[in-house]
């Protein structure tokens, strides 16, 4: 074997060369563990299950967005309708007869008593529905046969 003349300038260059490549590494893993940190906070964050009623008054109601049916609510709605087209129906009724087709067994809420209002009323100036006020309280709604 032959052997190889090793100077100390190249000893110095693979050394330099080391060197810089350690400082990228460094500033490299600075930059993954602020990613990790960030990403850390973040599930800590989102696994906060903090009660944002706590912050509601009287003039304003926070809430997160849930949705109260799974299924398409016009699509229930008028197909309840339809079964029974000659009945009038109270909103807590339909409420009740859509968790049943949604196959939820959870009570009637005020907020799935105002998604059933929400659906009527679109359907009222297309003229699919009849809405009978009996008194500002009760309100009855009716499929309209064509």
């Amino acid at each position: 074997m032959a052997r190889r003349k090793i100077y100390a300038s190249q000893i110095q260059r693979k050394l330099d060369s080391l060197e810089r490549e350690r400082k990228q590494i460094l500033r490299h893993l600075a930059i993954v563990e602020g990613k990790i940190a960030t990403l850390n906070e973040t599930i800590n964050i989102m696994q906060e299950q903090s009660n944002v009623s706590e912050y509601s008054t009287d003039l304003f109601i926070y809430c997160t967005y849930k949705r109260r049916f799974k299924g398409k609510l016009r699509n229930m709605l008028f197909s309840i309708l339809r079964q029974q087209s000659d009945r009038y129906f109270t909103l807590r009724e339909l409420a009740e007869l859509a968790l049943k087709v949604d196959k939820q067994d959870i009570s009637v809420t005020e907020g799935h008593k105002d998604s059933v209002r929400g659906a009527l009323t679109f359907f009222m100036p297309k003229g699919i529905v009849e809405r009978h006020e009996i008194s500002p309280k009760e309100v009855k709604w009716k499929l309209i046969i064509h």
